[in-house]
């Protein structure tokens, strides 16, 4: 189990991952995380893990969706899609997702949180990625 988040605020371009630079917990071993990044890596055990991410998030641009998701080994699940659109320049709204992979060793097992969408995504100090094998 690992849980992480952000003590800063973050501006996410298209195509950028979310950077995490508090380890909140984590127990166990085989999961991989180097402070400041935005890769979380699972061993390749073929074990089910729960990913799940919570954010406040903003764009500058009113009216305009900003978006984000989880990835593995760089392409997203689209289960996870989160879209908030602002009604106005920077009004925050919560989003949260969660989904269960299967990490397997023949395939890229790192987790990333991503802009999946075309507008820069503001995240609010504290958002939580939390990873747990089920």
């Amino acid at each position: 189990m690992i849980v992480l988040s952000n003590t800063n605020a973050q501006t996410i371009p298209a195509g950028g991952t979310v950077i995490f630079n508090n380890v909140i917990k984590k127990c166990g071993c085989g999961i991989c995380f180097r402070n400041n990044s935005g890769s979380v890596s699972l061993p390749g055990n073929c074990a089910l893990y729960e990913v799940g991410f919570g954010a406040n998030i903003t764009g500058a641009t009113p009216a305009t969706p900003v978006e984000l998701s989880i990835n593995i080994g760089g392409s997203p699940l689209t289960e996870t899609e989160m879209i908030y659109t602002p009604a106005v320049a920077n009004a925050v709204g919560h989003v949260y997702t969660a989904t269960v992979v299967q990490a397997c060793c023949n395939l890229s097992n790192n987790i990333t949180v991503t802009n999946t969408g075309t507008e820069p995504v503001i995240i609010s100090p504290n958002p939580v990625l939390s990873i747990n094998e089920v």
